[in-house]
């Protein structure tokens, strides 16, 4: 967990630095893999790929210290229902999209 961890603080410190040497807002938004959002997806991903079984939803450990330490990187927890995704694709649908555009707009000054 610490490796990956931080593998990722080093990624996002990489971009943020980008953003503030360009003068940008960036914000950073962490989508969910679908096994994340319902028990539904979560036995149809173990059942089709064989994943190992896990408890709970939402934010893994890795996503709850990103967010913790970053104020610029959000995970959009309870935004998704499974069908906001292909199925057995984890990529989001038109309907999945436009939530995400939504979530994302609302996070900028207007």
């Amino acid at each position: 967990f610490a490796v990956q961890k931080n593998i990722a603080f080093r990624h996002i410190d990489f971009i943020n630095s980008v953003c503030v040497k360009n003068k940008i807002k960036c914000k950073i938004i962490i989508i969910p893999a679908v096994s994340f959002i319902s028990e539904e997806a979560k036995k149809d991903w173990e059942d089709a790929f064989r994943f190992n079984s896990f408890e709970g939803f939402g934010p893994s450990d890795i996503v709850k210290s990103i967010t913790s330490k970053y104020s610029n990187v959000y995970y959009p927890e309870r935004l998704f229902e499974y069908n906001d995704f292909f199925k057995y694709d984890n990529h989001l649908t038109g309907h999945g999209h436009s939530k995400l555009a939504e979530f994302t707009y609302s996070l900028f000054d207007k």
